[in-house]
């Protein structure tokens, strides 16, 4: 019989799947009112875009840590929602002691000039990052020079007083100066997101408890999708918060943002009081889920060493890459061409609004295409995104270069999921997509951010930029070389068995 379309509506929002959606909603979305701005603050801090990279490079490889931590305390101690309390009130703690670091001394390169006489000699008295107020200090500097602030973010200065008076400058080339704001800000970071990882993977647990003993119909991506939503919706609302309480783009007030952030934190805790109860057991212990048990010399490493998952694999690894540059580094280079907090939010908004729906159709794309040509449409996606980014002025056309995150993120990520599900031998689906998602999450976005740190430091945005372009789409004619080569093999295989 044909169900009405307010009947599918009434399941949609059953008041026993409603807890979940709204705590699917906050446990993405509240993270996404500061992470995302984590850079931005950083750059405010002092830190250079080198240290930035080596914390956000760092934070990926968490989830190769968090995930099966996460995993391994709900099979042994079977208290879920104690267990996602616990991380999310460690994520909520240790991000939010963020805003307490204070900021390194503001230093920037000083050039002056004697008009009286032309000489620079040394004297030998040298000054590490001077402030501006100690540099009123210097005798005759204030009367008898003009001084032009350059650059206030660069990795350090070293001021040198001369006979004329002069007050001259330099960098110092020191890529990471390891100072308190740069252990602090990595340390709280990483612990906080090691909490949301595993608080991620406690919801997914929980939720698929709650699906499968849900009273209406109802399907685990349908409550996980209000966590996109809810990223998209928080993101753009920090950014117009810090807006309206900014005066200057400099002085950008991130009280709001972390406000934000403490608030919706710490609804999501209050929220898993209202998760409905379930038999909190190993799905795979369940006699209706036997395909979930792993047969008989099935192991996802005997798929791995086929030309076939070689190859998809080497393409996961390269999107993670590339996903950790653009993850770690836009809104640094955002912030650099003049960006307010609102259009740092909208970035982050609008993919999440492309995202959404070709998630929802990405099975009929993927059963059209093949898993290859998505990952190839990826990998294409990044290079053209990563090129337009090369030669973007305009901080307002982000907007339409994010149009590719449809290919990057969305049709990408489903294809890995399903790839891995119909690849893996019956009993170890969830082995092989662990394995996956670890490389595209875990080492490919964490070399990508420390990558990405390093040149953007060195050789500056647009050059990063054009870097991870360049290697997109080698890649990408690589990876339909190795295509080709699949395709001839599988038709020769034919060939033979005829």
């Amino acid at each position: 019989m044909t169900r009405s379309c307010m009947e599918h509506v009434k399941d949609f929002f059953h008041p026993y799947l409603l807890p979940l959606k709204a705590i699917s909603f906050l446990l993405v979305g509240a993270p996404a009112s500061i992470v995302p701005y984590i850079p931005i603050f950083n750059r405010n801090l002092g830190l250079n875009a080198a240290e930035n990279g080596i914390i956000f490079g760092a934070l990926p490889f968490l989830s190769i840590l968090s995930r099966p931590t996460a995993g391994t305390l709900l099979d042994k101690l079977r208290a879920h929602r104690v267990i996602l309390r616990v991380f999310l009130l460690t994520e909520l703690l240790f991000i939010s002691s963020i805003y307490f670091i204070p900021a390194l001394p503001q230093t920037g390169v000083i050039t002056a000039t004697n008009n009286a006489t032309s000489s620079s000699v040394e004297v030998g008295e040298t000054w590490l990052n001077v402030t501006r107020d100690e540099l009123n200090g210097v005798p005759g500097f204030i009367t008898n020079n003009s001084a032009e602030v350059v650059d206030t973010f660069l990795p350090s200065v070293v001021l040198i007083e001369n006979t004329s008076n002069e007050i001259s400058a330099k960098n110092d080339k020191a890529y990471v100066r390891w100072r308190l704001q740069f252990w602090l800000t990595g340390l709280l970071l990483v612990i906080g997101w090691f909490g949301y990882g595993a608080a991620n993977t406690s919801l997914d647990v929980i939720a698929l408890h709650i699906v499968d003993a849900s009273p209406v119909q109802t399907s685990y991506g349908g409550n996980r999708v209000f966590g996109t939503v809810g990223f998209g919706v928080f993101a753009l609302l920090a950014g117009q918060l810090m807006d309206t309480f900014s005066h200057t783009a400099e002085g950008r007030d991130f009280t709001p943002a972390f406000v934000t952030f403490f608030v919706a934190s710490s609804g999501t805790v209050l929220l898993t009081f209202l998760l409905p109860k379930t038999h909190e057991t190993s799905l795979s212990s369940d006699p209706e889920k036997k395909e979930e048990q792993v047969s008989p010399g099935g192991s996802p490493l005997s798929v791995f060493f086929t030309p076939d998952v070689i190859l998809f694999w080497s393409g996961i690894f390269v999107v993670g890459i590339c996903t950790g540059m653009l993850r770690s580094c836009i809104p640094w280079f955002l912030a650099e061409l003049g960006a307010n907090g609102l259009l740092v939010g909208m970035n982050f908004f609008i993919q999440c609004m492309y995202e959404t729906p070709i998630m929802a159709v990405s099975g009929w794309i993927i059963r059209k295409l093949g898993f290859h040509t998505c990952m190839l449409l990826a990998l294409l996606a990044f290079g053209v995104r990563f090129v337009a980014l090369y030669f973007l002025l305009d901080p307002w056309y982000i907007l339409l270069i994010n149009l590719t995150h449809v290919f990057c993120f969305g049709l990408f990520y489903a294809s890995m999921m399903g790839f891995a599900f119909e690849k893996a031998p019956p009993g170890t689906r969830g082995t092989l997509q662990g394995i996956l998602s670890g490389t595209f999450s875990g080492v490919g976005q964490g070399i990508g951010g420390l990558t990405a740190g390093f040149i953007y430091q060195a050789y500056g945005g647009r050059t990063a930029w054009l870097s991870f372009g360049i290697l997109a789409l080698v890649t990408a004619f690589f990876y339909c070389i190795g295509m080709l080569a699949l395709w001839r093999r599988e038709r020769n295989v034919k060939v033979t068995v005829l």
